[in-house]
């Protein structure tokens, strides 16, 4: 099974002190490095949809420190870029102050924004009242995890079901996060994942929120078949052209839900983790790719089976989940993983059941950690169990204030950007086979 990573990047301007919109000169200036010799793509860095965001995009491949290897490479050559830019990339979830951020002119996201505000939007631009708007305060980090059975087969065995299914079950390490203020407020643990998936998509919970836990593959198909379908006619009922929205929804898709099945790809796609401080992108990679190869057609093979009951999740509860019996692991029903996932968004580790859930997790995943990659795991472990999230470390610092001033936000910006840093030298130190750069 194949791995692959796409994380999101907020770049800063250090001499205003504010978000940059400088994205596209940043991809401009990476083909410098095209006249040095390197393993990893220039292509790998492209811009999102909004213009102080920068994604990178790793090659897919089975041995996950090749992957972690790609993203490092494209990661220190915007740092170098960032450098004669006067500007840096910020390893949080959400930018913490006031800002408007600016749509990329795409046709893809001006249908979105019109779609989520069930109106023609008159321009391209962004304002504080559009839909869009908070999805651009957002920096996620998307884990893939191929299907290996071809497409037109899908319906004919259970490994679209148990891997969608078990990539459900992984969507509670937003606990891990690093957006503890959206826009100068701090309302949850993960401000990111309340503000985008309980936030742009609250109306349209086929497209944006969490999907129930699977009982075939033909249910995953239909699922994301239906939510397809249900943009299409929403986009039908503001008067955009039939003909536009489906070209649109058979090219980019449909679905911003936390976890979901990427048609073009054919893979499961983990959407809800947020981009971070570098070695715990890492850590978040390592724990999500050895949860995921214990479910590999050529490798254990394992079936999710639902525990019976729809009730909150309790300890009983917990230490059933992930129980191996034969071929089969159990994993919590729809209502349990919805409840977690909402806990581990406004409470994060602080809440007890979800600090238990991961520490799950955590057992689950460690046999198929390869040797070379556990220090890797390791990092992860330790956050658990000290509780020192990125969400965490600024929260201490701010002094848990509900709402921060522009000059606050802008210390914890800095504050965040020097924690990289200081790190980043001893965990390339420590991992030299991840860096080549």
């Amino acid at each position: 099974m194949k791995f692959g990573l796409e994380i999101e990047k907020f770049l800063f301007d250090l001499k205003h002190n504010r978000p940059s919109d400088g994205v596209f000169r940043f991809i401009d200036a990476l083909s410098d490095f095209e006249l040095h010799e390197s393993s990893a793509p220039i292509n790998q860095v492209t811009n999102e949809f909004v213009l102080n965001l920068v994604e990178i995009v790793t090659e897919p491949s089975t041995a996950p420190l090749d992957v972690l290897k790609g993203y490092i490479e494209n990661y220190l050559r915007l740092k170098s870029v960032a450098l004669r830019e006067a500007a840096t990339l910020v390893p949080l979830g959400s930018m913490p102050m006031e800002y408007q951020p600016h749509m990329t002119p795409k046709w893809s996201y001006f249908v979105q924004n019109c779609i989520l505000d069930q109106k023609i939007q008159s321009s391209w631009m962004l304002n504080k009242d559009t839909p869009l708007t908070p999805a651009g305060n957002c920096a996620g980090m998307h884990v893939h995890f191929e299907v290996e059975t071809a497409g037109e087969y899908l319906f004919s065995n259970r490994e679209l079901q148990d891997k969608f299914n078990m990539g459900l079950m992984l969507t509670p390490m937003i606990a891990f996060g690093s957006s503890p203020y959206f826009f100068g407020r701090h309302e949850a643990s993960s401000m990111r994942g309340i503000r985008y998936f309980e936030g742009v998509y609250k109306n349209y919970p086929m497209n944006g929120a969490l999907p129930p836990v699977m009982n075939s593959s033909q249910e995953v198909l239909l699922f994301f078949q239906k939510s397809s379908a249900n943009w299409i006619e929403l986009g039908k009922g503001i008067g955009l052209p039939e003909e536009d929205l489906s070209r649109l929804v058979l090219k980019k898709g449909a679905n911003w839900n936390p976890i979901r099945w990427n048609r073009t790809w054919n893979t499961i796609e983990l959407r809800c983790l947020e981009s971070d401080r570098l070695d715990f992108d890492c850590s978040k990679f390592i724990w999500a790719t050895a949860v995921m190869k214990r479910m590999d057609l050529k490798g254990e093979g394992l079936k999710c089976v639902p525990i019976q009951s729809s009730a909150q999740v309790d300890k009983a509860m917990l230490d059933e989940c992930f129980n191996i019996s034969g071929n089969e692991v159990a994993i919590l029903s729809s209502e349990g993983i919805q409840d977690i996932f909402k806990r581990a968004m406004h409470k994060g580790l602080k809440d007890p059941i979800v600090e238990q859930y991961l520490y799950r997790v955590a057992d689950f995943a460690r046999p198929s950690v390869d040797p070379s990659c556990l220090p890797i795991f390791m990092i992860l472990e330790d956050v658990l169990i000290s509780k020192g999230t990125s969400s965490e470390l600024l929260l201490e610092r701010s002094e848990r204030l509900e709402k921060i001033s522009n000059e606050q936000a802008v210390d914890l910006v800095h504050f965040s950007i020097e924690s990289e840093k200081k790190i980043l030298t001893s965990f390339l130190d420590h991992f030299p086979e991840l860096s080549l750069f």
